[in-house]
């Protein structure tokens, strides 16, 4: 039996402690880690304890700061991609995003992490926030290079918080269109896997606390979970981590 350990955390730009990450990386010991929102300071932590292999492309800025995505494998990964989303580096379209002045979901990522004999393409991804909805679906619909054929993982920060009893409260500081109102970011997310052959490791698990939402998801493809772990020491993070045993 040939087990695949994947890790996924939002690590928090703010949190000024980098060896927070690296105790973490350290600790879930996984053959892959998807990490969202890795200051300069934190990757360069990643790169001095070695250990992995890193590949990072542009998260997003919050005004004259960027922030990246990362991808640390045991093994040098294969076939690295970087998908762009905001070719412009445009302001999120809703009064929260001209406020905070993000610029959101700048790239995704994906690579090839070998497992044996087999190859696991492995995705990751931070869907815009403070936005429609709709604009997430247009995210999601723009991955599919990342989507190769055979044994897959999507996982990262989705950003799915819309729902229909939320989105009233919501919508005006969201940029919400009328039709956005009765959106349902769930739904859509299981939508998107469906077409694609995915299935959710951790269905609705709420990984931002604090609201109670389920914001961070790990779907996929060709592999079935032996074990899987949300983590409560979110480590000053404002997400709690996933880390799953998934074999092939």
């Amino acid at each position: 039996m040939t087990v695949l350990r994947v890790a996924n955390w939002n690590v928090y730009d703010r949190e000024a402690d980098a060896r927070r990450i690296v105790d973490f990386v350290r600790t879930a010991d996984a053959d892959a880690v998807a990490l969202q929102e890795l200051t300069p300071a934190h990757l360069e932590a990643l790169r001095q304890d070695g250990g992995y292999h890193i590949a990072e492309a542009e998260d997003f800025a919050d005004g004259d700061t960027t922030s990246y995505l990362a991808l640390l494998t045991r093994e040098p990964a294969g076939d690295v991609r970087r998908v762009t989303h905001n070719t412009a580096g445009a302001l999120s379209p809703s009064l929260v995003g001209r406020f905070m002045r993000w610029r959101e979901c700048l790239q995704s990522l994906s690579l090839n992490v070998r497992v044996g004999d087999a190859t696991v393409r492995v995705v990751n991804l931070h869907l815009t926030c403070a936005t429609p909805p709709v604009r997430r679906v247009r995210e999601l619909g723009a991955l599919d290079s990342h989507l190769v054929p055979g044994p897959l993982v999507v996982c990262g920060d989705f950003n799915s918080f819309a729902r229909p009893r939320l989105n009233p409260l919501i919508g005006w500081a969201f940029g919400f269109g009328w039709r956005d109102y009765r959106a349902d970011d769930l739904a859509q997310v299981a939508e998107f896997a469906a077409r694609h052959g995915l299935t959710s490791v951790f269905e609705s698990a709420v990984t931002l606390p604090r609201l109670g939402l389920a914001l961070d998801h790990m779907l996929v493809r060709d592999l079935s979970c032996r074990a899987r772990e949300i983590v409560r020491d979110r480590r000053g993070s404002d997400h709690r981590p996933l880390i799953a045993d998934l074999v092939l």
